[in-house]
C-alpha cells in the first residue's frame, strides 16, 4: 500500500536489511508490482510502509528492474537540474538539483540472481558490487537513474 506525504515513514531513517529471505524477496516483488501499477520508474521500501533500505528502479528503456539492497553512496560528481516527481507526492513535479554521476554499492542489485543468506557484521560483503549510475546528456531516461539513487530512501 503506497504511503503519501506527509506520512512520517517517508522521513524516517531506513534500517539495513540483515539478510535476504522469502519475506524480503516477496517485498521486492510487491514493490516492483506497485511501481509498475503507479507508472513509476523507482520506488523505495519506505514508500510502501516498510522502513528497510531497499529500492527498485526500472527506466523506460530497461528490460528488467534494478534492485538496490542496503545501497551506500560511494561517490557523487557534477550536478544537473532535473524536473522530477515522486510517487509519494502525486501530481507534484519540481526542479531539483541532483548529482550527474552517482556510484553506489548495493547488495542484490541483479534481479536475475538475488543473493541468499545473511549479512554478518565485520564480514566482507562479497555479494555487494558497485553499480555506477551515470547521467548522460544524450538520454532523457538516465537522469532519473542518478537522481533516484539518492531519494527517497533515507539511510
Amino acid at each position: 500500500c503506497m504511503k503519501y506525504a506527509p506520512e512520517p515513514i517517508l522521513e524516517m531513517k531506513t534500517r539495513r536489511v540483515r539478510g535476504i529471505d522469502s519475506s524480503v524477496r516477496k517485498l521486492v516483488g510487491d514493490m516492483i508490482e506497485t511501481m509498475h501499477a503507479n507508472c513509476g520508474v523507482g520506488l523505495a521500501a519506505n514508500q510502501v510502509g516498510v522502513p528497510l533500505r531497499i529500492a527498485v528502479i526500472q527506466l523506460p528503456d530497461d528490460e528488467r528492474e534494478t534492485i538496490l539492497v542496503n545501497r551506500q553512496v560511494l561517490s557523487r560528481d557534477g550536478y544537473r537540474e532535473l524536473d522530477e516527481g515522486c510517487l509519494s507526492i502525486p501530481g507534484y513535479q519540481g526542479l531539483v538539483k541532483r548529482s550527474a554521476v552517482v556510484k553506489v554499492r548495493a547488495w542484490g542489485s541483479d534481479p536475475a540472481s538475488p543473493p541468499r543468506g545473511r549479512f554478518r557484521p565485520g564480514q566482507p560483503r562479497s555479494p555487494a558490487r558497485p553499480v555506477t549510475l551515470i547521467l548522460s546528456c544524450g538520454s532523457e531516461a538516465t537522469p532519473w537513474r542518478a537522481a533516484f539513487s539518492r531519494t527517497p530512501c533515507r539511510g
